[in-house]
């Protein structure tokens, strides 16, 4: 469901849209933090059936796509605070019903 594509777009997706100068470790930060949250996400049995895009940029994980509930999107919120450890989320998840 989360391909090694999928993340590679979004990261460079997240460098190019990104304000002012991004540097090597903020870089490496960001596509850390994308790899754990679509790791945390993908492995929610809550969210299996859901498209869920994470991007990350400068530390702020970005979600977008499409839920079936509001729990479930509740759930996505939850799981990529926690795996950028608190950090803030900003969420543009749809709800289907």
């Amino acid at each position: 469901m989360y391909s090694k594509t999928r993340i590679a777009f979004a990261l460079a997706f997240s460098l190019a849209t990104g304000a002012g100068a991004v540097y090597a470790q903020d870089a490496a930060a960001d596509a850390a933090q994308v790899k754990d949250t679509v790791t945390v996400i993908s492995n929610n049995t809550a969210l299996a059936n859901d498209r869920i895009n994470v991007q990350v940029i400068d530390g702020v994980t970005f979600l977008s796509g499409a839920v079936d509930t509001a729990y479930e999107r509740f759930v996505a919120e939850d799981a990529a605070s926690k795996a950028s450890h608190g950090g803030r989320v900003v969420s543009s998840l749809s709800v289907n019903n």
